[in-house]
């Protein structure tokens, strides 16, 4: 299904809705035109003319859950690209640990308002910050 599509490969499983920023979305896939991003997934409570159409998104749509282990082992990254809206405000995803479980990195996207980035760094613990540095 995806062994066509070039690499790196970017990758998504799960309900495509609102709860995703699309706009954030098409950020890599126009700064690197090279890469793939693959969303599979349902598209629901959303208009799907609404999703971003570039040569290297690719939308395969609803997948078996058996065949989801295969399409995450030939991702290089997988993305988690939250919107800042009412539907995520209390959100927290037990996504990454689907992710992590498939060895795979995973990349959490969102458009954090500076004043929150601000806010948050200023709170962030040195002990944390520090082993992040590392």
């Amino acid at each position: 299904m995806q062994d066509a599509l070039p690499c790196p490969r970017l990758g998504y499983f799960g309900v495509i809705d609102e709860r995703l920023d699309l706009e954030l979305l098409a950020t890599p896939a126009d700064h690197r035109p090279e890469w793939a991003v693959v969303m599979v997934g349902p598209v629901v409570k959303i208009d799907p003319r609404l999703l971003p159409q570039r040569a290297n998104i690719h939308w395969p749509g609803m997948q078996p859950y058996d065949r989801l282990p295969y399409l995450l082992a030939g991702w290089d990254l997988c993305l988690m690209p939250i919107a800042l809206n009412e539907s995520t405000r209390f959100i927290r995803p037990t996504k990454t640990l689907k992710y992590r479980a498939g060895d795979k990195p995973a990349l959490h996207q969102t458009r954090q308002p500076p004043a929150a980035a601000v806010a948050a760094a200023a709170t962030a613990q040195p002990q944390r910050v520090a082993a992040a540095g590392n």
